[in-house]
């Protein structure tokens, strides 16, 4: 059997997917969050203010992207009660919107009310498509079609922190990923692995259920406290894997699923070969191999793996590699590569 790479086998960027700045609720700029994630070895960010889509191609170099997106909320209806007492209570879907062109300045399904307060008073002035409207849960579907319409692509964020349930979430069509870690909303204190974890495994039932979705690791950052280095900032990343290294470059990667997540282990090779799929890793504890309808296979070494290979058996459906270390403190996964 010929050599198939199922992670393409080219450069790798580190990316930060979801953020959020001093224009929406964040309280770094968005000059600083740049020049903070460019020290630390990012090449691509995608400012992700929440309702209010604004472009940063300014921020542009020879190594470094911003992607032009923005983060969409729908609700389920107001409890009673004041919002700061009951918001923790409402089920809610946060969508991850980036425009395929950097330039984007048009708004999907757009509600002025949701708008950043400091936005508001432009409300008459900024872009949609569409008619305005007053978006809730139910429209979860009808964002995604819409967007992807338009020239965006979607992606699902922090369901667990949304308290989303699986079957709120299996079925939905046209998201090209769903967030698998999301560091402001599920590594409450840092270090919390069982919570990721179920996170991760959400994905697993998802892929189960035939969904061609791609997981992202992401930060999700505010920075509460003004402190980059000590908050939520560069936990998760997602490694685009492209030689185009261009704005198109990398969008075509992220809606081609090139890229796989992280919060700290690097995959450095994946592919098939004589009925086996074979891994080279940074050095981890435990690599899991998930086939699809059959049990999966793993191999573990408290002294660090760094490169495996396991036969694909009769039968599979797909190939997923999950590692992690010992305590689960760093994990990465991939798609689901599907075998027919």
């Amino acid at each position: 059997m010929l050599r198939k790479y199922l992670l393409p086998h080219t450069t790798q960027h580190k990316a930060n997917l979801h953020c959020h700045t001093t224009l929406s609720d964040g309280r770094i700029s968005p000059e600083e969050m740049r020049s903070a994630y460019k020290r630390h070895g990012y090449r691509v960010m995608a400012f992700t203010d929440h309702e209010y889509i604004v472009n940063h191609q300014e921020f542009n170099d020879s190594d470094f992207i911003a992607i032009t997106g923005y983060e969409i909320g729908l609700y389920t209806p107001e409890l009673p009660g004041s919002w700061e007492d009951t918001w923790r209570d409402r089920k809610c879907c946060h969508l991850n919107l980036y425009a395929k062109d950097p330039y984007e300045d048009r708004h999907v399904m757009f509600d002025p009310n949701a708008l950043p307060n400091h936005v508001k008073g432009i409300a008459d002035i900024l872009k949609y498509i569409g008619e305005k409207c007053k978006r809730g849960y139910e429209d979860i579907q009808k964002v995604i079609d819409i967007a992807n319409d338009n020239g965006f692509i979607v992606c699902l964020n922090h369901p667990f922190w949304s308290l989303q349930p699986q079957w709120d979430i299996i079925g939905l069509r046209g998201l090209f990923a769903i967030e698998v870690y999301n560091a402001g909303g599920s590594d409450l204190g840092k270090d919390n692995p069982l919570l990721n974890s179920f996170m991760w495994n959400d994905y697993g039932a998802m892929v189960e259920h035939g969904m061609d979705v791609a997981p992202i690791a992401a930060d999700d950052n505010h920075n509460y406290n003004y402190d980059m280095e000590n908050s939520d900032s560069f936990r998760g990343y997602t490694m685009i894997c492209t030689d185009d290294f261009t704005y198109g470059g990398i969008m075509k990667a992220l809606e081609e699923q090139s890229f796989y997540a992280s919060t700290g282990i690097d995959i450095f090779s994946l592919y098939t070969e004589d009925g086996k799929v074979h891994i080279e890793c940074s050095q981890c504890t435990n690599i899991l191999a998930f086939f699809g309808g059959i049990r999966w296979d793993s191999i573990r070494d408290k002294n660090g793996i760094t490169n495996t290979e396991f036969i694909i058996p009769k039968g599979a459906k797909y190939i997923r590699i999950m590692l992690c270390d010992e305590r689960n403190g760093y994990m990465a996964t991939t798609k689901a590569y599907r075998l027919s």
